[in-house]
């Protein structure tokens, strides 16, 4: 049964993934880009010229040292998800707007599809490299975060942290994955003094969770999100 079981439910889950910081931002870089081209790097994000107008466009804060987009995770993570969610299509060099940028917001199942996949992508982007299937990784430990606020007498804290570990565990051992998913968010950065702040900071930009890293809150988006990332996880041999 799905997590989100009532029509009302799963509106608010749609409505709550079109507000997420991360998507509006991921639109209003395909609005930016709009019509035109314009070139990307070799590793097909923008180029450290385009940046600094890029990020006024989103509202983010541009270091000057920023060598390209991929240095700035306030607009690497919305670039990353409007790729994935069809509103910026990138071709070889070059950039434009994607298919599903004239119709943004698209109706409550399409837009929670782009949501997921906006989701899986950025942590495609931010996954340590040097850890295999980091992003698997990664999706591992925001479905054992979200789990664990799904349930009854959700700890808080050091013992929040200790239970996303066994579920994480668990999850492992569920699907067979050889996988030390904590491992996988070093790339991410910390936030705040919490060892689960990154992660807790990357589903609150989705909207998957509320609250802060030590007490968080599970809101419908992030219930709807449980079932549809255990989708998303390889299947055991």
């Amino acid at each position: 049964m799905d997590n989100v079981t009532s029509r009302d439910d799963l509106h608010e889950a749609a409505r709550l993934a079109g507000e997420c910081s991360v998507l509006e931002r991921a639109a209003a870089l395909a609005r930016w880009v709009g019509t035109g081209k314009r070139p990307v790097t070799s590793a097909q994000v923008l180029r450290k010229a385009d940046v600094p107008s890029a990020g006024a466009a989103i509202g983010a804060r541009v270091p000057p040292t920023a060598r390209s987009a991929a240095d700035v995770p306030e607009l690497h993570r919305p670039w990353s998800a409007a790729v994935a969610a069809g509103l910026l299509q990138v071709s070889g060099r070059v950039v434009t707007g994607g298919p599903a940028l004239e119709g943004w917001p698209p109706g409550d199942a399409a837009l929670l599809d782009a949501w997921l996949a906006g989701l899986r992508a950025v942590c495609q982007a931010v996954a340590d490299p040097r850890q295999e299937d980091g992003a698997t990784g990664m999706l591992v430990y925001a479905l054992a975060l979200l789990t664990v606020l799904d349930g009854e007498d959700v700890p808080a804290g050091r013992e929040l942290w200790r239970a996303v570990l066994e579920e994480s565990d668990d999850l492992c051992d569920t699907y067979d994955l050889d996988l030390v998913p904590a491992a996988a968010m070093r790339r991410a950065g910390l936030a705040g003094e919490s060892r689960l702040g990154g992660l807790t900071a990357l589903l609150a930009g989705f909207g998957a969770v509320t609250g802060d890293a030590d007490r968080p809150a599970i809101p419908p988006l992030g219930r709807w999100a449980v079932r549809r990332l255990a989708e998303a996880l390889p299947r055991p041999a």
